[in-house]
């Protein structure tokens, strides 16, 4: 007891003066773990910021309110005001109605928005102010311009004013004069739920308003505190009659399927599994570098929990140097990196770090270090024992057959000793591989559906003539005006037999001829799922009508057999056959759409449909009250089988569309097709100053009368700018893990050259020849680097196939 007495209470002394022998590898190891812990900080922080940042982009756009209430009642009003678990409540009230076709809609309102539901729906003053008297207006600045004012606040404005939501463009109203105060962004364009007639594009006071009469109809935008058990409560509850229209799950699912979404949750998976491997490796490594401490410890009677003190003073201490040091670098990095997209993209990311982060990273990181430093115990236990003698047996075979053995034998066998840390040396070689690899594909995909977003909806704006509008159309001088704003790339006009579908008409191709092909009978196959009485002599035909040879130019670009002269397109005689692969769709057996529905890209084999240029074929058109059947000559095809032959807008449906000219409508007693238009595409340069072009182009929208306009322009935007996040991002992961992989793989292959050269020389005792161990470091890279690469091409083709 007295040898051992001498020994006691030392268990920090000894592990800090062994530190201070070996500070040099001791600062390693700790800077390893630094680097480990600011890796999962970093890259926690980043796809945390980078997800919330898509998120609030969408907020931006289409607000944060949850849930919309629409045309409430004294009961509803009181149920929402009273309830407990409703965290905001924005209310606004209409008290009339512009008169005159100004809006892209029905009507455009007047009338009040409080604070709360100002700040719910993300709406932006560009100029000014809120209103703050009777006599004061905000309003959207597209409406400003579509009615003729600067749009500069103190502007006094004359606004003809209905009280009744029963609008009608002939109708006339009284005037009232207001002083502009601010200039609001154009906000209810991007929301879906107020079809833009249910909410103020012109906002005044309480006073301002009852100057106009008594409120026409009362909405409430709604945040609950609770979420979906609350909005759930409400939808069941007999005093609220009015209607609910959601806004926030629709955000998320949007959200959620977004590809990239999945890759950063990815690479959080691979960064966590890479930093415990890392800590674990260099933990264990560490315990194991001192077994010669360890026999001196032993042989002076140190007991085993003395031993296990000294790993817990070591493991307290590199876990809060680790952690505290790499959560505060990888908090450093995380900002600037977000303040530098933010200068390149001009948009913002959140940058906000919350207790969460640090709490996640503290956890982890504590749940790693205490797993290898129990795991390293549990090793120093065995090693103390000094082996069993199944093991002491086994060693001496090995020595007695060493002559015997070949450079793989060999090698086997070294790995056999170490094949935990072998193993997960190869793992992490496998995972730089799938860590490039899959970020490639990935973000190579992103890329590639950006480039078809440009392509099928384009960065800007769809306008369609609203279904029951009387209107002949959108002129061709309106599209000649949007060609003209500063901004927009191109505006191009179609013609479409969708459009007649609010007439109730609707036209059929006769493909009797062809029944017999393997397309026409995929085709037949869906159309009769979808309507009755459908053969091959009346299958649904859709037609895109050019009447500008530009507009024209990008199909021919493409065409596969024919073409159309200028003197054909000028005649008005000419038609292009548009055949789609098709794919059978995966929720719905047995029918086959155009792969551009979905956004995939996917050849078919049944490309031959039999149908050549030159065929002439009948079209039937089913009006209201009467039946025509004109024939219409093939001139061109165009078989759209990649990615560059996508030419929206198409019908989003079955049957066969084509490309006709001006003749093909006025055949069937459509003579607008001339001077009006039926679909505009507006594309927006990427440079462009894109909300200057919107204001002018919801401008001349406006002034167009009924018009839906499709906004593509925020969400392709926001798609780009979320892209160069994604690539920024995994450039960042990449370095740092790289730069880690490399300090580990080579610190433990400098620590197995170290325990070799000992092994070494008994080799060399027992005859082994320098020839002999450079096969043996031969075959043990080309082992290591093979498994790895086959680990890595196979994890990358599963992936690659589950894409």
């Amino acid at each position: 007891m007295k040898e051992n007495h001498g020994i006691r209470h030392i268990e920090w002394n000894i592990s800090l003066q062994w530190m201070k022998r070996q500070k040099k590898y001791c600062l390693m190891v700790v800077w390893v773990a630094i680097l480990a812990c600011m890796l999962m900080q970093t890259g926690f922080l980043i796809t945390d910021g980078i997800s919330s940042a898509v998120m609030n982009q969408r907020k931006n756009i289409y607000g944060e309110w949850e849930y919309g209430l629409v045309n409430m009642d004294a009961d509803s009003q009181t149920l929402i005001e009273d309830h407990p678990f409703i965290e905001s409540k924005g209310k606004i009230q209409i008290y009339g109605v512009l008169a005159g076709s100004y809006m892209d809609n029905k009507q455009a309102n007047i009338g009040t928005m409080d604070q709360t539901a100002w700040n719910i729906g993300y709406l932006q003053m560009l100029k000014g102010h809120l209103p703050e008297n009777e006599q004061e207006i905000a309003m959207e600045s597209g409406m400003l311009t579509a009615l003729g004012y600067q749009g500069e606040p103190g502007e006094k404005i004359t606004l003809n004013i209905v009280t009744t939501t029963a609008y009608q463009n002939d109708m006339v109203g009284k005037a009232y004069t207001y002083t502009l105060c601010g200039v609001i962004k154009d906000y209810q364009v991007n929301w879906d739920i107020c079809n833009r007639n249910r909410f103020p594009t012109g906002i005044v006071t309480k006073a301002g308003a009852e100057r106009i009469g008594s409120p026409l109809e009362s909405h409430m935008l709604i945040r609950a505190d609770k979420g979906d058990s609350v909005y759930e409560d409400l939808k069941k509850s007999d005093k609220l009659t009015c209607g609910m229209e959601e806004n926030a799950k629709w955000n998320q699912d949007v959200v959620k399927q977004m590809p990239y979404i999945g890759f950063l949750q990815a690479i959080r998976v691979v960064i966590a599994v890479a930093a415990a491997c890392v800590l674990y490796l260099m933990v264990s490594h560490s315990v194991q570098k001192r077994q010669e401490m360890w026999k001196i410890l032993d042989a002076l009677g140190m007991e085993k929990k003395q031993m296990y003190q000294i790993l817990i003073f070591e493991a307290c201490a590199c876990y809060l140097i680790a952690s505290i040091t790499g959560m505060g670098l990888g908090t450093l990095t995380y900002l600037a990196a977000m303040k530098g997209w933010e200068k390149i993209l001009g948009y913002p990311l959140a940058a906000k770090v919350t207790g969460k982060a640090y709490a996640g990273t503290l956890l982890y990181s504590f749940f790693v270090f205490s797993f290898s430093y129990f795991f390293s115990c549990m090793k120093l236990n065995k090693f103390r024992k000094g082996g069993t003698d199944r093991q002491k047996i086994k060693l001496s075979k090995r020595k007695n057959q060493i002559t015997r053995l070949t450079p793989l034998s060999m090698v086997l066998c070294d790995w056999n000793y170490r094949k935990l840390r072998k193993g997960i040396q190869i793992l992490l070689i496998a995972s730089v591989l799938v860590m490039c690899g899959t970020g490639y594909l990935e973000i190579r995909s992103d890329w590639e559906e950006l480039a078809r977003d440009r392509q099928y909806t384009g960065n800007g704006y769809m306008l369609n003539v609203q279904p029951d509008s009387n209107t002949q159309g959108i002129s061709k001088l309106t599209v000649q005006t949007l060609s003209q704003i500063e901004g927009v790339e191109s505006a191009e006009a179609y013609y479409s037999t969708d459009s007649d579908e609010r007439n109730e008409t609707e036209y059929t191709i006769d493909l009797s001829e062809y029944e017999q092909s393997p397309y026409i009978e995929k085709i037949l196959e869906t159309e009769q799922l979808f309507k009755e009485n459908v053969n091959a002599h009346n299958i649904s035909f859709h037609a895109l009508g050019v009447t500008r040879w530009e507009d024209l130019q990008r199909f021919l670009a493409d065409v596969q057999e024919g073409t159309v002269t200028r003197e054909e397109f000028e005649s008005g005689n000419f038609c292009i056959l548009v055949l789609s692969p098709l794919r059978e769709q995966d929720d719905m057996e047995g029918i086959y759409l155009p792969w551009y529905i979905k956004e995939m890209v996917k050849d078919s084999d049944i490309r031959e449909s039999q149908i050549k240029a030159g065929d002439q074929l009948s079209v039937t058109y089913h009006g209201k009250k009467e039946v025509q059947t004109k024939q219409m000559r093939v001139n061109a095809i165009l078989r759209a089988s990649s990615e560059k032959n996508i030419h929206p807008p198409y019908p989003a449906s079955s049957g066969i569309c084509a490309v006709t000219g001006k003749n093909f409508w006025k055949q069937y007693g459509i003579n607008t097709v001339d001077d009006y238009c039926e679909k505009v595409r507006i594309l927006v340069d990427d440079t462009a100053d894109a909300y200057d072009a919107e204001t002018h182009i919801l401008s001349c929208v406006k002034k167009a009368g009924n018009i839906d306009l499709i906004n593509y322009h925020e969400e392709y935007a926001g798609r780009q700018q979320t892209c160069y996040s994604v690539t920024g991002t995994f450039i960042i992961f990449g370095i740092f893990y790289l730069i880690m992989v490399v300090i580990v793989v080579s610190q433990l292959l400098e620590a197995e050259r170290q325990d070799k050269a000992r092994n070494h020389q008994i080799l060399y005792a027992l005859g082994m020849e320098d020839a002999f161990l450079k096969k043996m470091r031969c075959i043990e890279v080309v082992l290591e680097c093979g498994i790895a690469l086959v680990l890595g091409v196979a994890v990358l083709i599963s992936y690659y196939m589950m894409k």
